[in-house]
C-alpha cells in the first residue's frame, strides 16, 4: 500500500515535468525560440520618415573690451562669457549661428583702445568654449577687419577651423567667392531607431553674409545667393543700417528685400546693436535686426537685449533626401566643392517645412542668458512678431 502511493506520486510528478517542458517549447515568445528571418528585420536600420534640424541665429558675439576684463576677474576666465547660455536648453538645437563682432588673434589690444577707437579684438583661448556652443559664425562684420596689420581676417579664419568652428562672410563683399558657404549641421531622423543610432546625420543650409555697413552691395554681389538658393535653404545676414534705432530705414528695407529677390529663403539682420521690425515678404522672413547675443555695451536698455531666430528644418524622408544626406558630412570645409557635388548629382532642393519663433537675450547682467517671459513679449512687440507669425502661417504650405 505505501509502495502504491510512492509510485502515484511519483508518477504524477514527472507527468507534471514533462508537461511543463512541452509547453515551454511550444509556447515561448517568437523571439525565445529563435527566427533567424524575424531576427534579421528586427536588427536592421529603421527607415526614417522625416530629417529636421533646428538651428538658432543669434546676433553679435564679443569677448573682448570690457567682457575680457570681466572674465578676468572671475575664477574661470575662458568660461565666464558664456557661463549663462545654458538657459538656452542647447541640448534642444541641434546647431547655433552666431556674427562675430571682432577679429580672433593672439595680439591683445588695450582696453582703453577697444573703447576710445572701436579697434576690436578677441582672443583665441575662448574659442575652447565658444566651439561647446556656436557652430559657426558669420565673419561679414564690420570688425573683422580690425587687426589687418597682423592679418587679422586670416587668423580668424584659422583660429575657427583648428576648432572646428564653420564660418562664412567676408568684411569685403567684393571678395564675390566669400560672400556665400555651405554648412553642415547635425540632424535628427523620425522615428530614432535606438539599435542603431542615427547621430552622424547631417543636413547642409547655406548661408550668405553681407558687411553692408560702409557701402552697399553691387548687383553682382547679391547675384552670388542665387546658384545656392537654388541648391539649398539659404539663409542671408547681411549687417546694415543705422545704429540704436528701433525700426529700418527704408534703403536696409529695400536691400534686404533684393536679397529674397535673389533667392534667400530668410534675411536675418544685424549691425544697430538694437532689435527692429520683422516682416514676410514674398512669403519669406526677414528680421531687419536682432540685436546683440553676447556683447558688453551696458549704456542702455535695447544694447542690452536682443533675440535668437529659432528655425526648425523639416523634410520628408526620400531617396533624394537620402542623397542629400550622403553628401552633408563633405560640406562642413570651408570653399568646400558641395555646391558642384549638388548640381553634379542633379539633386533637387530639399522642400522644408518651415517653423519659426523667436527667443530672448538678457544681457542685463555680465553674461548673457535666456530672457523671462516680460522680456520676451517686450521684444515680440517691438519686432511685430504676432503680425510676422501669423503672415508665416498663412504662407506655409
Amino acid at each position: 500500500m505505501r509502495f502504491g502511493w510512492i509510485f502515484a506520486i511519483s508518477f504524477f510528478v514527472a507527468l507534471f515535468v514533462a508537461a511543463t517542458l512541452y509547453l515551454a517549447k511550444n509556447n515561448s515568445s517568437p523571439i525565445e525560440r529563435s527566427n533567424p528571418e524575424l531576427e534579421k528585420k528586427l536588427s536592421e536600420p529603421k527607415t526614417p520618415t522625416s530629417i529636421s534640424t533646428r538651428l538658432l541665429v543669434g546676433g553679435d558675439v564679443f569677448w573682448g573690451r570690457q567682457t575680457e576684463i570681466w572674465a578676468n576677474e572671475s575664477a574661470e576666465p575662458i568660461k565666464f562669457p558664456f557661463q549663462g547660455l545654458n538657459t538656452f536648453e542647447r541640448e534642444k538645437y541641434d546647431a547655433w549661428i552666431g556674427t562675430m563682432e571682432c577679429p580672433i588673434t593672439s595680439t591683445a589690444v588695450p582696453f582703453e583702445r577697444q573703447k576710445n577707437e572701436l579697434k576690436f579684438n578677441c582672443l583665441p583661448e575662448y574659442l575652447e568654449e565658444a566651439k561647446k556652443w556656436f557652430n559657426a559664425f558669420n565673419t561679414a562684420s564690420n570688425h573683422t577687419d580690425n587687426m589687418q596689420e597682423v592679418d587679422g581676417f586670416d587668423q580668424t579664419l584659422k583660429n575657427l577651423e583648428k576648432h572646428d568652428i564653420q564660418h562664412f562672410g567676408h568684411f569685403d563683399a567684393g571678395v564675390n567667392d566669400e560672400i556665400c558657404e555651405v554648412l553642415s549641421f547635425p540632424a535628427r531622423a523620425e522615428p530614432v531607431d535606438n539599435e542603431n543610432q542615427n547621430s552622424d546625420v547631417y543636413l547642409p543650409v547655406a548661408f550668405c553674409g553681407y558687411n553692408n555697413v560702409y557701402r552697399l552691395p553691387t548687383e553682382q554681389e547679391l547675384d552670388a545667393i542665387t546658384p545656392y538658393s537654388k541648391q539649398f535653404f539659404t539663409i542671408a545676414t547681411p549687417q546694415q543700417g543705422e545704429e540704436y534705432k528701433p525700426a529700418a530705414d527704408e534703403l536696409k528695407i529695400e536691400y534686404f528685400r533684393k536679397m529674397v529677390d535673389k533667392g534667400a529663403d530668410s534675411i536675418i539682420g544685424g549691425q544697430p546693436h538694437w532689435v527692429q521690425n520683422t516682416e514676410v515678404y514674398k512669403e519669406k522672413l526677414i528680421v531687419y535686426s536682432v540685436g546683440n547675443f553676447m556683447f558688453d555695451q551696458r549704456w542702455s536698455p535695447d544694447v542690452m537685449r536682443g533675440i535668437g531666430v529659432d528655425i526648425t528644418l523639416t523634410a520628408v524622408y526620400d531617396e533624394n533626401v537620402q542623397a542629400w544626406l550622403d553628401i552633408a558630412e563633405q560640406c562642413k570645409n570651408h570653399n568646400d566643392s558641395c555646391l558642384e557635388k549638388a548640381k553634379n548629382k542633379g539633386l533637387e532642393k530639399i522642400g522644408f517645412r518651415v517653423k519659426y519663433d523667436i527667443v530672448a537675450v538678457d544681457a542685463t547682467g555680465r553674461f548673457s542668458v535666456k530672457g523671462d517671459k516680460q522680456l520676451l513679449d517686450a521684444l515680440k512687440q517691438r519686432a511685430n512678431w504676432a503680425s510676422t507669425s501669423a503672415n508665416l502661417q498663412k504662407s506655409s504650405p
